[in-house]
């Protein structure tokens, strides 16, 4: 219920952006995206294992609030739990550099796509 509600809001305030700001968004993405493995893959490296998330639900009996009325309810609770996994440092360190090879071709893609966003989109 929680994850569609920020859904629901994420998509409102898309809704609310300029189309330059739409643009700029599109345009710099994948750069966002591979930063975030560039930081992963160093991280794993830097302690030697990877983390791993595990969502899973959790039932709890409570009280709810529907209406301005108090009743008693099951809640659907995630559980997240982070534990250590083994990777192999090799390829770790190889996927660390393919994804820094692909961060900067994908700059300067982005840095095109933005120069054209600003001039189709001018302040």
């Amino acid at each position: 219920m929680q994850k569609t509600l920020l859904i629901i809001g994420l998509c409102t305030l898309a809704a609310c952006a300029t189309p330059r700001q739409q643009c700029e968004t599109d345009a710099t993405k994948n750069v966002k995206a591979l930063e975030r493995a560039v930081a992963d893959a160093q991280a794993n490296i830097d302690r030697g294992y990877a983390l791993e998330r595990d969502v899973s639900p959790q039932f709890r009996y409570g009280f709810c609030n529907k209406g301005g009325n108090l009743t008693t309810c099951i809640r659907n609770d995630a559980r997240v739990k982070t534990k250590p996994v083994a990777i192999d440092l090799a390829e770790e360190r190889r996927k660390l550099a393919s994804a820094q090879q692909r961060l900067t071709t994908e700059r300067t893609r982005a840095n095109t796509q933005l120069a054209q966003c600003a001039a189709q989109y001018p302040t």
